[in-house]
């Protein structure tokens, strides 16, 4: 076994703190601000892992990535150097260059650690122990410490009404985090045990799916609402198409097709609830997008957006907002990441089950964080969390492969 292999399988200190990194994630409010970028115990841990990895690969003297993740790399490093140029150009804010400086770290991190599939399941149990706690802390803070609530916990921001129906609860959260972070953070891990648990019929992982959907549906707004459901009935179509019984596969033919028909309608419905929302949120995309015309190349610099844009609110759009701050070069950059994830996510998925089981719930994962970035100002390292767990699954596939070639001798 080489130095690599044994020390994941052994599992040494430091096979634990990629793990801790990913369930700290959502704590990172806990830090020491330094200007450039806050000490927290995600980017400590995330820091840590990068350099302990980095040692056992030059230990191997080799770099043990596919080519397409080396391929993803590429294109991080062309987006952290796009970044950094438009910083310079226009005298903007360096955090958010360092900012991404450590999503970069944490993807490599990922790629180096995932080697088996018991590495890919610890990385989703972590962030799923971690989804279901800040759930628990989340509906204790709405359900019994109403008023009060814990200290750490956001404030009450009143209760809520849809189609006629009210709420009867106020919207919050437990933990000190923006409800977009959230939203995306506990869409990591809960697809994929939303599927075991309907496999197995394993209680524990569907009380815990259960439990942060319901914290989802106490604090979240109707976008993340959109998000789980979303990821919910990807998990549930790819569970049945599974059983190989035919009716099952023409059940999520049609529901898909059903789907793509009638997403017009759930559109205008979502709008006529609350038509002031919508028309901001149109009016906060045009706007970027002048921005990023009258800017294409290097757009306006992180931290200078409000010299071009007035609105009340950031432009709600990971997307926009990053082509209106740096460019359409970095857009299309992070949407080749998207594609390349995505291409070599659903290669090879039907292989076994196992891959099946990974691969469709990533899927829900992406698809979920996708819907959400297109809802909140900007990415956060949910995003490579999953866009690097899903790309991991090509490195399993490249073992596996390995593993079965026949040996000489």
């Amino acid at each position: 076994m080489d130095a690599r292999g044994f020390i994941l399988k052994s599992r040494t200190p430091s096979n634990y703190l990629l793990p801790m990194a990913i369930f700290a994630i959502p704590f990172g409010s806990i830090s020491v601000e330094t200007g450039l970028a806050n000490l927290s115990a995600p980017n400590i841990l995330i820091v840590l892992t990068f350099v302990a990895f980095g040692c056992v690969e030059y230990r191997r003297k080799s770099i043990g990535l596919t080519k397409p993740q080396v391929a993803v790399i590429a294109l991080l490093i062309l987006l952290l150097f796009q970044q950094s140029v438009s910083t310079l150009i226009h005298s903007g804010s360096p955090r958010r260059v360092v900012t991404f400086g450590g999503y970069l770290l944490f993807t490599i991190a990922i790629f180096l650690y995932v080697d088996s599939e018991r590495d890919l399941h610890s990385l989703l149990h972590a962030a799923f122990l971690s989804a279901v706690l800040i759930s628990i802390l989340t509906i204790i803070h709405i359900v019994v410490l109403y008023p009060n609530g814990f200290p750490f916990g956001d404030k009450y921001r009143g209760a809520r009404a849809v189609a006629g129906i009210t709420i009867p609860f106020q919207r919050s959260l437990g933990v000190d985090m923006t409800y977009g972070a959230f939203g995306m953070y506990v869409m990591v891990a809960t697809p994929y045990y939303a599927y075991i648990g309907l496999k197995k019929r394993a209680k524990g992982c569907l009380l815990g799916v259960a439990t942060v959907l319901f914290a989802v549906l106490l604090s979240q707004s109707r976008s993340t609402w959109a998000v789980a459901g979303v990821a919910t009935a990807i998990v549930i179509l790819g569970y049945l198409i599974r059983r190989r019984k035919a009716y099952f596969r023409e059940m999520g033919i049609a529901a898909g097709v059903i789907g793509i028909f009638l997403s017009p309608l759930v559109v205008q419905i979502l709008i006529k609830i609350r038509p002031d929302t919508f028309f901001s949120r149109i009016s906060q995309y045009r706007s970027g997008v002048e921005i990023a015309k009258s800017f294409p190349v290097f757009g306006v610099g992180f931290g200078n957006l409000r010299q071009f844009y007035q609105g009340p609110h950031d432009i709600h759009n990971g997307f926009v907002n990053l082509t209106a701050r740096t460019g359409i070069p970095s857009l299309l950059l992070v949407l080749g990441i998207w594609v390349i994830v995505l291409m070599f996510l659903l290669r090879g998925m039907h292989v076994s089950d196992k891959r099946y089981a990974i691969a469709i719930a990533l899927f829900a994962s992406i698809c979920a964080v996708f819907v959400e970035s297109n809802f909140q100002p900007g990415f956060t390292k949910t995003t490579w969390v999953v866009l690097a767990l899903a790309l991991s699954t090509d490195q399993l596939q490249s073992n596996q492969t390995q593993n079965s070639m026949p040996t000489s001798g």
